[in-house]
């Protein structure tokens, strides 16, 4: 067998495996259950990030933002309120969190 008839058999063989194991399917699930995590895990980032103390790297922040996103959605941030430190109520929700560590 010569290595070109050799090269094409090996690729067919390929082919068919991929058909008769359905793996165009599987790549296709997987990549659908991909984006839909995330969904949660954006919003569990978020609420983790909100007890951050950023007050220092937010500049950095800014700065990084303005790199990956548009002028229009970084302007959205600079006109939101920020705050300086965790509310007395945000603050009690992470000391009850930590339970008998807290």
């Amino acid at each position: 067998m010569n290595p070109l008839q050799a090269g094409t058999t090996f690729v067919t063989r390929i082919f068919k495996d991929v058909e008769r194991k359905h793996l165009l399917l599987i790549a296709a699930g997987l990549a659908y259950y991909f984006m839909m995590s995330l969904v949660p895990a954006s919003v569990v980032l978020t609420a983790v990030v909100a007890y951050l103390p950023l007050k220092e790297h937010m500049q950095d922040l800014m700065m990084f933002l303005g790199y990956v996103t548009t002028p229009q959605a970084v302007s959205l941030f600079y006109a939101t309120p920020r705050l300086n430190s965790p509310t007395p109520y945000r603050a009690a929700i992470v000391r009850n969190s930590c339970g008998p560590l807290g």
